[in-house]
């Protein structure tokens, strides 16, 4: 009975998006302040799913991956939520 954040992991090329494997996807349960409460790496299709996740409402979710910059947004959790990822070189 706790939320879940899902989604998708891609690059834009000029051929369209490009699903991007084994970035680790994290989200920070305490509001940025460096507490991971859940991690994950995308698949060979580009998804991830965070699930079990806490009450804290306000935190941040961030993906990596060598040779990308790092991406982090600030996610309110109400329930489940979908958050695709655009990764940039």
């Amino acid at each position: 009975h706790t939320p879940l954040i899902s989604g998708g992991v891609f690059e834009q090329t000029d051929d369209g998006r490009r699903p991007l494997a084994d970035v680790r996807v994290e989200l920070d349960g305490l509001g940025g302040l460096g507490w991971v409460a859940a991690t994950t790496l995308t698949d060979a299709n580009g998804r991830y799913i965070l699930c079990g996740l806490g009450d804290d409402r306000s935190t941040y979710l961030y993906a990596s991956k060598t040779g990308y910059r790092l991406f982090e947004s600030a996610v309110t959790l109400s329930g489940n939520a979908n958050l695709d990822v655009e990764m940039r070189k």
